[in-house]
């Protein structure tokens, strides 16, 4: 009976109503505030849980005219999922947000995160970041809130 019983609980957590809902895609927004990317400043985004990528951004540094972000923009990249994760999975995770320059660059942007499952979404808004290097990497580390 007890075997009867678990079979029946595995099967409604597998139904189309119960079933836990796997990412499909991550989107960061980058809404560029009082200072500009540089086009040849390179992205540098992770989202890292359990101390490693589920998802990372490396981009955004070769063309002239689209990525070169002006003041008062917003430009979506989406991220490439490293580990495929279901809805829940983000607790305690975080958000490292950052760039490397190939020269000199400061950067004021509000970053956003959203992550779409199978039917839902999840939306992070961060707070004003500037990212501010000569050539070296820099990033900031946002914690993921609970949702």
């Amino acid at each position: 009976m007890k075997n009867v019983l678990l079979a029946a609980a595995l099967l409604l957590s597998l139904s189309s109503g119960g079933h836990a809902q796997a990412v499909a895609r991550i989107s960061v927004t980058f809404a560029t505030q009082d200072d500009d990317k540089g086009w040849n400043t390179q992205v540098q985004d992770h989202l890292v849980c359990d101390n490693h990528d589920v998802a990372t951004l490396i981009c955004c540094n070769a063309d002239h005219d689209s990525d070169h972000w002006n003041v008062h923009t917003t430009t979506s990249r989406d991220m490439n999922i490293v580990e495929h994760f279901v809805k829940g999975r983000l607790a305690g995770c975080h958000f490292v947000f950052g760039m490397k320059p190939a020269g000199n660059d400061r950067w004021t942007v509000i970053p956003s995160l959203t992550i779409y499952y199978d039917g839902s979404r999840e939306d992070w808004h961060f707070p004003s970041t500037v990212l501010k290097s000569d050539s070296a990497p820099t990033s900031r580390t946002f914690d993921l809130p609970h949702q």
